[in-house]
């Protein structure tokens, strides 16, 4: 049974907004949830906000494939979680973060991650898991493949 993990981004501590984030890293001071993460190779959602933005947005998923600790601990989240060549955590529908305004299972989401003070954390509940399932698997990138930017400066 895969494991997963919820993670939330703060532009305000970490000084740039979610759609950022780069693609297969996710910089976290959780080291004991991360490395978890890391043994049982656990899906970890991204929600979060952008910069001057009110709306919370999911921004992808990566498949937890190793931790590297943080080598200058100042800010306390500069440990990485770094993710399989699967993961996905990037802007997913046509270059744009995704809102989860009206979402069923936002609040509990929310309640999750303390409204983004708690960070990283495992993900036990149902509706929140298959609410985030069903935005991956809705997804157009999902589909056809890597996003549109990438496929483009690669055909450059």
């Amino acid at each position: 049974m895969t494991q997963h993990y919820l993670a939330y981004h703060t532009p305000t501590r970490m000084g740039y907004g979610g759609s950022a984030v780069n693609t297969h890293v996710l910089k976290t001071s959780k080291a004991a949830e991360a490395q978890a993460a890391v043994r049982d190779r656990a899906t970890v959602w991204l929600i979060g906000r952008e910069e001057g933005n009110p709306k919370v947005f999911w921004f992808g998923w990566m498949t937890a494939a190793r931790w590297k600790a943080p080598h200058f601990d100042i800010r306390g989240f500069d440990g990485e979680l770094h993710g399989d060549d699967t993961s996905y955590m990037m802007p997913m529908d046509g270059g744009e973060p995704v809102p989860l305004t009206g979402k069923p299972w936002l609040k509990a989401a929310l309640d999750k991650v303390g409204n983004g003070a708690f960070g990283l954390q495992a993900l036990h509940d149902p509706e929140v898991i298959a609410g985030l399932e069903l935005l991956q698997r809705a997804t157009p990138r999902m589909v056809t493949g890597r996003p549109r930017a990438r496929r483009k400066r690669e055909s450059e």
